[in-house]
């Protein structure tokens, strides 16, 4: 009995009475010793191929191949024994091209599988007779093993036989049962096609038998590949090009995006796995390639750029657009979305492709949000009840209102929130997308001809406002949260804390003390500041952290002159709310004409005449702010462009006390009774004004003047004063005087100053800038102003650490030192360049024209 094909026997000598014989030349006949001994081995090989191996003994058969290879018979028997592999294997192919299974893949797949397990198993049992022939002469002769040379002579005589009749067979059987697969039926031959796989594998090149006589190229460029990577794989790559290309076609034939997603995805998902069950490891991830390259490389640009009707990109992610006036939201398609993703990764780990048309379809919705921010606010204008008492003309909005700039930011921020949902929801929470769909956005937040600062700055003024209201519903961390997170949006953050500053001067200029900035035991103005300053540097709002200590200051100075209000006996002083700024700090819009108010003689300007009720307050507060020299190094002027006054006016109907602006508050005190006799009412003088004398009187330029005489005399429901004629338009012979017929169903009221361009420039009809304009235009050339300060001294600290440079690289360091605070344009550096080489800051090299030298 032969041992079993695993178990390899140890090789022993053969005994010694036959070694005697064979040295000592008992059997004079070699040739006919070796055809003695092939003819039982033959029998043997045969009865082993056969299967029949019960009758054979392995000793006396591995004792015949030790002689016959010690006496110099090994590369006969070598050759013999290649012969009758090849006859059996040569009857084994004819059986199975004569019979009925090749036509039956599964039987074909499975008889193939059969032979090669069978073949196998006989030239381990071969080998194993054989075995000190393959440790001497084979060795020795450089051929390859017995067992290897099964495999050799069955790829050749099976399967490559007859121009490969069986190894194209059976390449078409495989191809067509996976094929069948990828059109969703059913196989069975699942384990023979793993199984031929594997033999094809097996099948191996670059070892030859000692028939082949010559060595051609074609073995030596295979040398190391096998009959699967050489005529399965393109054949198979081959036609899995053709089926998917197929497959593409009539996903694409039903004309939806989100059809193809779906089909391709499981498709793939599907195929991945089965597939990677069947293939060579080296093949799988070239079909897997091919697929990704036919199915979703070559044709998902053209599906996500199908239009709306079609479910390309647009329809996915239209509701994002739609669920920021909806009020019954709609989620976005997050599994197109996340099959979308999936996909584009197997072609694009960075899915560059996908963000390209992401960033285009953000834009591109993220322009329309101006509109709709248009739209909301006119709508909630429409719908309030101040509206629908006035005349049916639409309202008109503009860029700078607070209902605007609130819609618009709540708008760009729940439009950021929904994509951000996309990206936790479809996208895998890839951070990469995060930053993509934040630079899109800073596009269209940015784009020319949109003041995203101030927009901004409006928002965060109008919900500090509302805060410190208690008319706002939403908490202050959800506020202030939404203003911080929009910053991140601006490019230009040295504009937005001009606009800022602007506001926050504004509304220090309108508060009434310390604790109007209180909410829920919080300095609101405190809070955002220091959360400013987290985000952006401490030098970058080093003005505004001025500003917020100046009115802090101010505070403390107001309490300090009330106690001494109550405490002094004269009651002719006046409670004042005291508003002191640093002309440095402060906005230039509030302090760049506050000394005209003092006049200029050389230049005929009369100085601004305060009503005498207030000029003993103001002389004492003046001697008081100079007391122990504390402020003896700061002159104070006084401004009644800004602040309130506070009036009781006893009105025949009843007492009120009226708030009102500086100005119309001096206006008003012109008809308060002159006389010292506190008897005396204003009524009973029944004192009149022209618009000339009030002028004269007060010395209020005419576009305040003609303004504030508007609010007080011309406005429905607030007319304080009486008009003659009663008209729009206030002219210069218009007179004035108290309305006694004035009432009003509080006994506080709030007179609000009309807007610049309700008011006409005397009688020419000429509209005058708005006041949110010249605001506008004055911290625009603020801004200007600083840029080019930050410009040359950003230059010239460049330049002082490189001492040369080109242009190129110049412009490169100041655009990425700068990309923090703002993006200066090219017209603005060329300026500064001319600048700074006209002051001998910098020069031009004389050789190198496009190189600059600092200049020590």
């Amino acid at each position: 009995m032969l041992p079993s094909g695993n178990k390899r026997t140890k090789i022993r000598p053969p005994r010694r009475s036959l070694l005697d014989n064979a040295i000592s030349g008992v059997v004079k006949d070699h040739g006919a010793e070796f055809e003695k001994s092939w003819r039982l081995l033959l029998i043997a090989i045969k009865l082993i191929q056969e299967k029949n191996v019960s009758e054979l003994s392995y000793e006396q058969l591995y004792r015949m191949a030790y002689t016959l290879v010690l006496k110099n018979y090994g590369t006969k028997l070598y050759d013999n024994v290649c012969q009758q592999i090849k006859q059996h294997l040569l009857q084994r192919r004819l059986h199975l091209v004569l019979s009925d299974m090749m036509d039956d893949e599964a039987n074909f797949l499975k008889e193939i599988s059969i032979e090669w397990n069978e073949h196998l198993q006989a030239m381990k049992f071969i080998s194993d007779v054989l075995m000190y022939m393959n440790r001497v002469h084979v060795k020795e002769q450089k051929v390859p093993y017995i067992y290897d040379l099964g495999i050799v002579l069955f790829l050749e005589n099976v399967i490559e036989y007859n121009d490969h009749e069986i190894g194209h067979r059976l390449i078409d059987t495989i191809i067509l049962e996976i094929n069948n697969s990828w059109k969703g039926q059913i196989i069975t031959t699942k384990t023979y096609i793993t199984k031929t796989i594997s033999m094809m594998n097996e099948l191996e090149y670059g070892k030859r038998t000692v028939a082949a006589a010559t060595v051609t190229a074609d073995d030596v460029d295979n040398e190391g590949s096998n009959y699967y990577q050489r005529y399965f794989e393109p054949r198979f790559l081959s036609v899995s090009s053709t089926f998917f290309s197929q497959f593409a076609l009539e996903c694409l034939a039903l004309e939806s995006g989100s059809h193809y997603v779906q089909a391709t995805s499981q498709f793939i998902n599907e195929q991945e796995s089965m597939l990677n069950f069947f293939l060579s490891t080296t093949t799988h991830p070239k079909l897997m390639q091919l697929m990704c390259n036919v199915l979703v490389k070559d044709r998902i640009d053209y599906i996500i750029s199908l239009p709306y009707e079609n479910h390309g990109l647009s329809y996915w992610l239209d509701n994002v657009i739609r669920n920021i006036t909806a009020t019954t939201r709609s989620d976005p398609h997050y599994e197109e979305l996340r099959l979308l993703y999936d996909l584009v990764g197997r072609f694009d780990p960075e899915r560059k492709l996908l963000k390209l048309r992401l960033r285009d379809r953000i834009i591109e919705d993220g322009q329309k949000i101006e509109q709709i921010a248009l739209e909301m606010a006119q709508n909630s204008i429409k719908s309030s009840s101040f509206s629908s008492s006035a005349s049916k003309k639409s309202p008109s909005i503009s860029f700078n209102s607070s209902s605007f700039a609130t819609n618009w930011v709540n708008s760009v921020l729940d439009f950021k929130n929904q994509y951000f949902k996309i990206i936790s929801r479809s996208f895998g929470r890839d951070h990469t997308f995060e930053e993509s769909i934040i630079s899109s956005m800073r596009t269209f937040v940015n784009k020319n001809g949109f003041n995203a600062p101030e927009i901004l700055s409006i928002y965060i003024d109008h919900c500090l406002k509302q805060l410190t209201k208690g008319g706002s519903k939403t908490p202050v961390d959800e506020l202030l949260g939404n203003a911080l997170t929009f910053i991140n949006l601006i490019r230009d953050k040295d504009a937005f804390e001009a606009y800022y500053a602007n506001h926050f001067a504004k509304r220090f200029l309108n508060s009434k003390g310390g604790a109007s900035r209180m909410v829920d035991g919080m300095d609101i103005e405190d809070l955002f500041i220091s959360k400013v300053v987290d985000m952006l540097g401490l030098s970058t709002v080093a003005k505004l952290l001025k500003m917020n200590k100046e009115t802090k200051l101010s505070w403390e100075l107001t309490k300090e002159w009330k106690k001494l209000v109550e405490a002094d006996k004269d009651k002719s002083l006046i409670e004042m709310e005291l508003k002191i700024c640093n002309t440095v700090d402060w906005p230039k819009s509030m302090t760049k004409d506050y000394r005209i108010f003092v006049g200029d003689e050389a230049e005929g300007q009369a100085p601004f005449i305060w009503p005498k009720q207030l000029r003993h307050t103001m002389k004492q507060f003046e001697e008081y702010w100079s007391l122990g020299k504390k402020n003896s190094s700061k002159k104070l002027y006084w401004s009644p462009k800004f602040g309130n006054m506070e009036l009781r006016i006893s009105y025949p109907s009843r007492t009120y006390d009226i708030s009102l602006s500086t100005y119309a508050g001096i206006i008003m005190l012109l008809f308060a009774p002159q006389s010292d006799e506190s008897c005396i009412l204003p009524f009973e003088e029944k004192r009149s004004y022209t618009y000339t004398e009030i002028k004269g009187l007060t010395q209020i330029n005419d576009a305040d003047l003609r303004r504030q005489l508007q609010s007080i005399a011309v406005a429905p429901r607030l007319r304080l004063l009486t008009k003659t004629p009663m008209s729009k338009e206030v002219n210069d012979l218009d007179i004035f005087q108290l309305n006694e017929k004035f009432k009003s169903p509080t006994t506080k009221v709030k007179v609000l100053t009309v807007s610049s361009s309700s008011s006409s420039s005397g009688s020419t009809g000429k509209v005058t800038a708005t006041t949110a304009d010249d605001d506008s235009l004055e911290v625009n050339a603020r801004i200007i102003e600083g840029r080019k300060v930050i410009l040359d001294a950003a230059v010239v600290r460049i330049m002082k650490s490189r001492m040369s440079l080109n242009h190129n690289d110049l412009i490169g360091e100041l655009l990425k030192q700068l990309a923090s605070r703002f993006q200066p344009l090219p017209l603005m550096i060329k300026q500064c360049l001319a600048g700074l080489i006209e002051k001998d800051y910098i020069m031009r090299d004389p050789k190198e024209r496009n190189v600059y030298r600092y200049i020590a």
